[in-house]
């Protein structure tokens, strides 16, 4: 799944992003996306953050360079504190629920390119009209429906095709609310929780990596999140 930084941004890819980013939302999407975006911004307030690796990141920014951020699903509702003040553009689908989070995303500064459920291919030239030097993307690695905390080779391929690094992000959180019956077990943070973000160091993925070469890579990513997850914990006490 930027800030205000997309100024940045060259009127081709300016013009090929508002493309895929300016899809039309149903009246209760928009007005879900604006209430669940309202009380996360409230709640948000509260929060107490705690961020290790910070460098890594500023580094990768103030060098312009194309990063992709990867996280798990459950954490992306805390992630949004840390993506207000560094810009991403942060992947969604064009389903309803899709629609809300897109809308979530505008409400918290967060730029979103909704793509077309049509493939591994269709998404990388989606991704190569958007993506230019110094814009980051999210991703969450396990999504969008699974399996839990296990990354998926194709952000590798994503990475090696458009020259992107890879920026493991890993979150602990101190008290939320997990939904049991979720695949991922979506964790809320209730107000005034201490949040702990882990920016792990980054994965330089070759062009010439091969299919096995990137399964291997994937599950290197899979530990490196964990790790930083177990990182945070510790840290949170």
């Amino acid at each position: 799944m930027h800030l205000e930084t997309h100024s940045r941004m060259p009127s081709k890819i300016v013009t090929q992003h508002r493309a895929l980013t300016d899809t039309t939302a149903t009246f209760e999407e928009r007005l879900l996306g604006w209430g669940f975006s309202t009380g996360l911004q409230l709640i948000s307030a509260t929060w107490r953050i705690e961020t290790e690796g910070l460098a890594t990141l500023q580094g990768l920014e103030q060098r312009r360079e194309r990063d992709v951020l990867t996280f798990w699903h459950r954490h992306y509702v805390a992630l949004f504190r840390l993506f207000r003040s560094h810009p991403i553009i942060a992947l969604t689908n064009r389903s309803h629920r899709g629609q809300v989070i897109a809308n979530m995303c505008r409400r918290n500064r967060v730029r979103p390119v909704q793509l077309l459920e049509t493939g591994k291919m269709q998404m990388l030239h989606s991704l190569e009209n958007v993506v230019d030097d110094g814009l980051g993307v999210g991703i969450t690695v396990d999504g969008p429906l699974g399996p839990a905390r296990e990354a998926k080779p194709v952000v590798m391929h994503l990475a090696s095709r458009l020259g992107m690094t890879v920026v493991p992000v890993s979150v602990a959180v101190s008290r939320k609310y997990a939904i049991a019956s979720r695949w991922d077990r979506l964790e809320i943070p209730i107000p005034f929780s201490r949040i702990c973000f882990v920016i792990g160091e980054p994965f330089c993925i070759s062009p010439t990596e091969t299919r096995d070469g990137l399964r291997e890579r994937a599950s290197g990513l899979t530990d490196a999140i964990n790790r930083g997850t177990e990182q945070a914990k510790i840290r949170l006490g």
